[in-house]
């Protein structure tokens, strides 16, 4: 009988890319093994590309109800389809691995965000409740790092928090399947467009990007985004900006349109606020804007340096001044061979070492040595 491996998550959805499209679908092709993908959404069960994606109830949106509810539905679950090795993806699971790991479990812990961090910085007013609150995780966490086979990390601080002889950096990087090369003949990119792919929150540098197109001198150049805004609230202010007349709204597409529409730009921007969460994330964004062919503006951050400096992919900015940013849009519209060399030599950079292809091969090794230890 095959290993049957279950991916588990209460928060994330059934098409998540680096759950689903990378991990997934990745073991799936390399291994001979059951793989199925256990959410929390209330859909029909499908198999899609050999990874059977079942729900364990319907979704529940307050945090108090997942924990008081769903992570005991999913531990209910995964004890039915009976998987040896079982891999989680959401900090509130941690109770979850904790007790299928004393049930003789093989269990593997995906941290994608510091939790400790966003815990401490999340706007509670009270300073005593945050440093509790992140205390408190992290001792939870601690525990549960004591007994799981194996931990993976998505940018390299968090490897070096843990120091767990099984903790593994697996960054989020794009797959060069879903970004085919660019053409050696680029179309023209007359007039200007820029790009931002991404949830548009404030933090995330919304306003700076829209006040900065507005100040771009070729009057023609738009800024296209493409995510949603977090509330119906924050879409209203942004559309009084003055630069908001040259912002080209698309919401969430599919995968494929996104590919296509950063086919077509100028240049991709990444212009997130200096939080503690931020300047130590590898953001996925800025590696598919690489990965794309586009030359990339993006916040000075010292991490984030390294990547667009040692790649020469880029310009680098104070992500709080909007003419800074306006500054770097205008270089890209009066620099374009420049321009176009970065993009290139961003994809290069991606091609050599920031992609999944690269990446997943630490996901499979690990699988095939627990499968192997029985």
């Amino acid at each position: 009988m095959p290993t049957k491996i279950a991916h588990i998550s209460t928060v994330h959805k059934r098409t998540d890319t680096r759950i689903f499209v990378k991990e997934l679908g990745s073991l799936a092709a390399a291994l001979d093994a059951e793989v199925i993908f256990l959410v929390q959404d209330g859909l029909p069960d499908e198999v899609i590309g050999g990874v059977k994606i079942r729900s364990a109830g319907p979704k529940l949106s307050w945090q108090r109800y997942r924990f008081a509810i769903g992570i005991w539905r999913m531990l209910a679950r995964v004890l039915r389809e009976g998987a040896t090795i079982v891999h989680f993806h959401d900090p509130e699971l941690i109770p979850v691995g904790i007790i299928l790991k004393a049930l003789g479990k093989k269990v593997i812990y995906d941290v994608h965000e510091d939790v400790p961090k966003q815990l401490f910085h999340r706007g509670i007013k009270s300073l005593w409740l945050r440093y509790i609150l992140s205390w408190a995780y992290l001792l939870f966490e601690r525990i549960g790092m004591a007994v799981f086979d194996a931990c993976f990390v998505v940018v390299p601080e968090m490897q070096a928090r843990f120091r767990h002889g099984n903790t593994l950096l697996l960054a989020n990087f794009p797959s060069l399947a879903e970004f085919p090369p660019p053409s050696p003949q680029p179309p023209p990119r007359e007039p200007a467009r820029f790009v931002y792919v991404g949830g548009l929150s404030l933090v995330r540098g919304l306003c700076e990007m829209i006040d900065a197109v507005g100040l771009v001198k070729d009057q023609s150049a738009s800024l296209h985004l493409h995510g949603n805004f977090p509330n119906a609230g924050i879409e209203a202010a942004m559309g009084q900006r003055a630069g908001w007349t040259r912002v080209r709204f698309h919401g969430w597409g599919e995968r494929g349109d996104v590919v296509g529409a950063l086919s077509s730009a100028t240049a991709g921007l990444v212009v997130l606020h200096p939080t503690p969460q931020y300047l130590i994330a590898y953001p996925v964004k800025l590696f598919e804007y690489m990965a794309a062919g586009l030359p990339v503006i993006a916040s000075d951050f010292p991490l984030w340096r390294e990547i667009v400096t040692g790649a020469n992919c880029g310009l680098l900015v104070d992500p709080m001044d909007p003419a800074a940013i306006a500054k770097a849009m205008d270089w890209m519209i009066e620099n374009p061979a420049e321009a176009a060399e970065m993009g290139r030599q961003g994809r290069r950079a991606v091609e050599s070492r920031y992609n999944w292809e690269t990446e997943s091969v630490k996901l499979i090794d690990l699988y095939r040595r627990l499968i192997g230890h029985g």
